[in-house]
């Protein structure tokens, strides 16, 4: 059980380090969006809740409709002074148990997979 607690304290710190790495410095400048994070995150949202919006219960045909409080939360996330400073750092899109590769014999990460 020592040895999972110990792999799994080292995935974090993978994680952390992927997300320090310094992008400049590794040339990634032009490599996705470095800004406009919450914007992007609010339009997705909204997207997602008009069209849960307009999905019928399978049992009642009804509308399901819009989820409650939805609007207050964007208004609310909407207001530039809540957002933390915009930031660039590494994301893996899908980091998970299944794309990390551990040491033969050791409790270490050695590699991500993409």
């Amino acid at each position: 059980m020592l040895i999972i607690g110990i792999r799994f304290k080292d995935v974090v710190r993978t994680l952390a380090k992927l997300h320090s790495l310094n992008t400049q410095s590794l040339n990634l400048r032009c490599f996705g969006q470095t800004t406009g994070f919450y914007q992007r995150q609010l339009g997705i949202m909204t997207a997602f809740t008009n069209w849960q919006a307009k999905v019928k219960d399978r049992t009642t045909k009804q509308l399901v409709g819009s989820i409650p409080h939805a609007e207050q939360l964007v208004s609310f996330f909407e207001n530039q002074e809540w957002h933390p400073r915009e930031m660039v750092s590494i994301v893996h899109g899908d980091f998970k148990m299944d794309n990390i590769v551990f040491h033969k014999t050791e409790p270490r990460v050695i590699g991500i997979l993409e």
